[in-house]
C-alpha cells in the first residue's frame, strides 16, 4: 500500500509564505561576499575606520584601482589598496562594469575618547577668603577672591598638591591647597595638601610658559622688598608675601586698584611711619592703625581693604633734639618754640590725616625758605585752613592743638 503524506491546510499555507519570503530576500539583499572593483576619482585619504574621525593610513592617488568589499549606508566603503586595507568615502570611487558592492549597515562605530581635564570634578571648599591666581604661586596675579566657604571644582595640582588649578563661578585659576578641604566627609578634616592622592587629583609638572602665561617664573623669586625709614609696604599675602605696594610718609590712596583692592593681607611699617588701613574707599568703614609690622592683618580688614593713608609716628619723649628743617622741608612740633616731639615733611608731600598720634597736637611749625605750608582743622583739608610761608613759634588760639591735615608745597 502506497503511503501518502498528508499536510494540513494551515501548514501548506505557512510553507508557501516561507518560500516566497526567501525568494524575495534573495532578490533584495545581495551576498555580503560579493566584491567590486573601483577606481579612485581623486586623491583620497584611506582611513582606519568609516569616518573622518579615524586616522589616515595613506593617501590613495587619483585613478588608482581598489578592491571594494562592501559599502556602508554612512557613505564609506571597505577597500583594499595594494597590501593595505582601510576605508574610503564612496564619493571618491567609480565602479566599472555595473558591478557595485552591496550597501550594508556599518558596524557600531566606537566613539572617540572624550578628553576631559585630569581630575575634573573634585569638589573642595575654601577655609578662608582665598585668592585665585593666574599661575601656581604668589608671584602670579589675582584672578578673583573666593569667599570663605566657596565651593570650587579642582582639576589638577602641582607637586605635593601645594597649588591646585580649578574653577569657581566661571573663573579658572590656581589656589593654595593649604586652604582647601574636600567636600567628601571622609577627607574633609585635612587640607588638600594632605589628601590630594586619595581624592584622585592628578599631579601637574608645572613648567614656565606651559600655561601660556606672560610671566616668567624664576626658580627662586626675589622676596618683596621691605620698607625703608618713613615708608610702609602693603602685601597681598600673609607674612609679607605676594605683591608689594610701598608708600612714603605723607602718601595715601583713597581707592586702591587691582591687585591690591580687597587683597591686602599683611603690612610692614618702617621707622618713623604710621599707617591707617580702611575697609572701604575714601577711608570709610572699619579702619585699623599700625605703627609696627603685622604679618597677618585682623580678619575684619584682611583681604577687605580699599584705602589707606600714611601718617607719622611720634619719634620719642622729652629731650629729643629738634633740629631745623633741611632744604625744602617743613617741621611740626608738639610744643611751642619748636620743642617737644616732631616730624618733618618735604615739599609736595601732604597728610590727609595726621593720624591719631598727632591729631590736634601741633603747636609750632618751622618752615624752610621758599616752602609753603597749609594746615587745616579737619581731615581731608576740611574745616579751617591757613597758609604759612614763615616759621610759627606759637600757633594762634584756635589753631594751636587743632591741626588734622597738612599740605607742603
Amino acid at each position: 500500500m502506497q503511503t501518502r503524506k498528508m499536510y494540513s491546510p494551515f501548514l501548506k499555507g505557512w510553507i508557501a509564505i516561507t518560500v516566497v519570503a526567501v525568494a524575495l530576500f534573495a532578490m533584495v539583499v545581495p551576498s555580503l561576499a560579493q566584491t567590486g572593483a573601483a577606481v579612485t576619482t581623486g586623491d583620497v585619504n584611506m582611513r582606519n575606520g568609516p569616518g573622518t574621525t579615524y586616522t589616515v593610513i595613506t593617501v590613495v592617488p587619483r585613478g588608482s584601482p581598489v578592491s571594494v568589499d562592501n559599502c556602508f549606508t554612512s557613505g564609506w566603503c571597505a577597500v583594499v589598496f595594494g597590501t593595505r586595507a582601510g576605508f574610503i568615502s564612496r564619493n571618491y570611487l567609480a565602479f566599472g562594469g555595473g558591478v557595485a558592492p552591496p550597501v550594508v549597515q556599518p558596524p557600531v562605530q566606537p566613539q572617540p575618547p572624550v578628553v576631559t581635564s585630569p581630575g575634573g570634578g573634585v569638589q573642595a571648599q575654601t577655609t578662608v577668603q582665598l585668592n585665585m591666581r593666574t599661575g601656581p604661586g604668589t608671584q602670579y596675579g589675582t584672578v578673583r577672591a573666593i569667599p570663605a566657604g566657596g565651593i570650587v571644582s579642582l582639576i589638577q595640582c602641582t607637586a605635593s598638591y601645594t597649588w591646585c588649578e580649578g574653577t569657581y563661578q566661571g573663573s579658572r585659576g590656581w589656589m593654595s591647597g593649604q586652604y582647601l578641604r574636600s567636600t567628601n566627609p571622609q577627607y574633609a578634616t585635612q587640607p588638600v595638601t594632605n589628601v590630594g592622592a586619595q581624592l584622585g587629583l592628578q599631579l601637574f609638572n608645572f613648567i614656565a610658559g606651559q600655561l601660556g602665561l606672560p610671566i616668567t617664573v624664576t626658580p627662586t623669586p626675589a622676596p618683596p622688598r621691605a620698607p625703608g625709614a618713613g615708608e610702609v609696604c602693603l602685601y597681598t599675602d600673609p607674612n609679607f608675601g605676594g605683591q608689594a605696594l610701598c608708600a612714603r610718609m605723607g602718601q595715601s590712596d583713597a581707592n586702591l586698584a587691582a591687585p591690591f583692592n580687597d587683597n591686602v593681607s599683611s603690612v610692614r611699617v618702617g621707622s618713623g611711619a604710621f599707617i591707617e588701613i580702611c575697609q572701604n574707599a575714601n577711608f570709610t568703614g572699619v579702619c585699623r592703625s599700625f605703627n609696627s609690622d603685622a604679618a597677618q592683618l585682623p580678619n575684619i580688614i584682611t583681604d577687605r581693604a580699599s584705602s589707606y593713608r600714611t601718617t607719622v609716628a611720634v619719634p620719642g619723649g622729652p629731650g629729643i633734639p629738634t633740629p631745623p628743617p633741611t632744604v625744602g622741608q617743613a617741621c611740626f612740633y608738639s610744643e611751642f618754640n619748636f620743642t617737644g616731639q616732631y616730624f618733618c615733611l618735604e615739599r609736595n608731600q601732604s597728610l590727609t590725616y595726621v593720624g591719631n598720634n598727632w591729631n590736634d597736637l601741633i603747636s609750632s611749625i618751622r618752615v624752610d625758605a621758599g616752602v609753603i605750608v597749609q594746615v587745616c582743622g579737619d581731615p581731608d583739608f576740611g574745616g579751617f585752613c591757613e597758609q604759612y610761608t614763615a616759621s610759627q613759634a606759637f600757633l594762634p588760639p584756635g589753631r594751636d592743638n587743632a591741626v588734622s591735615s597738612i599740605r607742603v608745597r
